[in-house]
């Protein structure tokens, strides 16, 4: 079964696996029933080996195609077998950006439901934060739980970072490399970013810190300097990415990764870095638990919003993958579990329209160990979330208080 990743304005990757050496054609065109001429497209000669044989793994790139165009395509597997689909490529200027996220699919019990799902929202790019398989990333039969969960991949693209699930050679088979080979990406190809509209994503391999140096310092052990130097070279390129032109006239900068906001070694390097460059929301997964966070410090407050995204392994009311409609200066996220639309926020271009009155701090004395009253009236002046950060000073000390708005 055929597969769409790497989205563009102008070009899409299309890509399939056979059992058996064989030749391989693919033809695109507009119209369904008069495709272009068949090309031939060879098996990828680096290829990893499964058990004891090369894979039979085919991608074709196609390019030059016009911008938020509905194109089909027919892949033939010799004489016999043959599979369609189609696909819209992105749009220049959109008036409206529709993405859906997943996280930790897994055994994916829920493909079903998404797979309906996704045809009845129809969005431009699906954004999966990670782990594929059940067991480990050297398990190249359990991306079957992917691969065989709809028809959706035939026709809806999907952008993918690596999960600590993930991570080997056939991860970098199937996803890694036709993306770093169509995106701006770093030297390694493990992190990428591109553009729908004046939205910029950028999608990045976590697994360096959440899973090798989380495990390495677990056991009491210090990281080498070629792990360091991978971390390292991750942030830089992230810096110069978001520094790009791209990045900075974006209206907003959508990050995902794998290992969450939650997890103690991503604090240690992502919230200061994509905060000072004004990352209007990060998606991850890994804990298999749903939650949105706000900048911990209060003069980001929602600037910055963190979602963690409960797992679509199996359904949830708290959650089970989530949408992202951005229009007219406004992004809105909601979290679906279930079945059923449960939380959602919405950010706006225009950060922290907050306005204060009616500030109450009472006793004005009390003894050690005691409490404190603090009450405000607290006004939304804009058209997004915003978090409330009161600034109160106890014994020197200046603290805050955080309230939604």
């Amino acid at each position: 079964k055929p597969y769409l990743l790497a989205p563009k304005t102008d070009g899409m990757t299309i890509a399939w696996e056979a059992d058996t050496a064989t030749e391989a054609t693919i033809a695109i065109g507009t119209e369904e029933t008069q495709l272009d001429s068949a090309v031939s497209v060879p098996a990828d000669a680096d290829a990893p080996l499964f058990n004891g044989e090369q894979m039979q793994f085919y991608s074709y790139e196609a390019t030059g195609l016009q911008p938020d165009t509905q194109y089909y395509y027919e892949v033939k597997l010799g004489e016999d077998v043959s599979c369609k689909g189609s696909f819209r490529t992105l749009p220049e200027d959109p008036d409206e950006v529709k993405l859906m996220f997943v996280t930790d699919t897994h055994k994916f019990e829920t493909a079903e439901q998404f797979d309906r799902f996704v045809y009845s929202f129809n969005p431009d790019v699906i954004i999966h934060t990670g782990d594929i398989p059940e067991g480990t990333g050297t398990q190249k039969e359990q991306f079957s739980y992917w691969f065989d969960s709809g028809d959706f991949i035939q026709n809806y693209p999907v952008v993918y970072c690596p999960g600590n699930h993930d991570y080997g050679e056939f991860y970098d088979e199937y996803f890694g490399k036709l993306q770093a080979k169509a995106y701006s990406s770093s030297e390694n190809g493990d992190n990428y970013s591109f553009d729908i509209g004046n939205v910029h994503i950028i999608m990045m391999d976590s697994n360096p810190w959440g899973l090798m140096q989380m495990n390495i310092e677990t056991a009491g052990g210090t990281i080498g300097a070629d792990l360091q130097a991978t971390i390292n070279s991750a942030l830089s390129w992230l810096e110069k990415d978001l520094q790009s032109a791209d990045a900075q006239n974006a209206a907003f900068r959508i990050i995902g990764m794998h290992h969450p906001y939650g997890d103690s070694f991503t604090k240690r390097y992502i919230p200061d870095l994509i905060e000072k460059y004004n990352v209007d929301l990060f998606l991850g997964g890994h804990s298999h638990s749903y939650s949105m966070n706000v900048s911990a410090n209060p003069a980001v407050g929602a600037g910055t919003v963190y979602i963690n995204g409960q797992d679509a392994r199996s359904s949830s009311a708290s959650g089970d993958w989530g949408t992202i409609v951005i229009a007219d200066g406004l992004l809105t996220f909601t979290n679906y579990g279930a079945g059923l639309a449960n939380q959602q926020y919405v950010l706006a271009t225009e950060k922290q329209q907050l306005a204060f009155s009616d500030i109450s701090i009472e006793p004005a004395e009390i003894l050690s160990n005691g409490s404190v009253n603090i009450t405000a009236t607290v006004t939304n002046e804009g058209k997004g979330l915003a978090a409330a950060a009161l600034p109160v000073y106890d014994n020197g000390m200046l603290r805050y208080v955080y309230a939604l708005a």
